[in-house]
């Protein structure tokens, strides 16, 4: 009898051992054609350019990242002052992306997307559709319309961006643009650049 319930014992174990394992999997972020490659770089005004090597098909994304001028804090547990990123993707594998990312919070964007504002210079703030990844990465916004905002924001010296972020409203994200260099970014005026080192 003591040898039954031994045997019961250790075969419930194993099934409590198998379920949390493949609750654990479950749960696990999936690699998606979304996600992108990011730095929470270390602040410079200017524009800082790199790009990676996919070692499987030999072809190269390209990448600019620059850091908001202004600095913002939110409310627990995101408190601290804080930086956003903008980075320009060029990649023959996802094709073209802004991607605007702060190091820690939420932006407030659903599932079926949501939309931000953007100024450019001196003219008229203009809308653009936004969406998180499919990492479902809070802290991370695709924008829409890639060839709109690059042909403003390369005549503008200034963008500000407004965002939703959970629990804090909007705020606005200001990014110093000028002396964008567009041969630079796609890889046709090189320099020696290394990605931005993680924070």
């Amino acid at each position: 009898m003591k040898s039954d319930n031994k045997a019961q014992l250790i075969l419930w174990s194993l099934v409590i051992i198998c379920g949390i394992v493949a609750f654990t999997m479950m749960k696990a972020p999936k690699p998606t054609q979304q996600q992108p490659a990011i730095y929470s770089a270390p602040f410079t005004p200017e524009w800082m350019y790199y790009d990676e090597l996919d070692a499987m098909t030999s072809k190269r994304s390209y990448f600019a990242a620059l850091r908001s001028t202004n600095k913002f804090s939110l409310s627990f547990p995101y408190d601290g002052e804080q930086r956003a990123s903008i980075t320009l993707r060029t990649s023959p594998k996802y094709g073209k992306d802004i991607i605007l990312e702060m190091d820690k919070g939420q932006f407030l964007c659903y599932t079926r997307g949501c939309s931000v504002l953007v100024k450019f210079g001196d003219k008229q703030p203009q809308r653009f559709s936004a969406a998180e990844p499919e990492t479902r990465e809070s802290n991370v916004l695709f924008l829409n319309g890639y060839g709109q905002f690059v042909a403003n924001m390369m005549k503008a010296d200034k963008v500000i961006i407004e965002v939703p972020i959970y629990k804090e409203g909007n705020r606005q994200l200001v990014f110093d643009t000028k002396g964008f260099d567009a041969n630079r970014y796609l890889g046709k005026n090189p320099q020696p650049t290394a990605a931005p080192a993680k924070m």
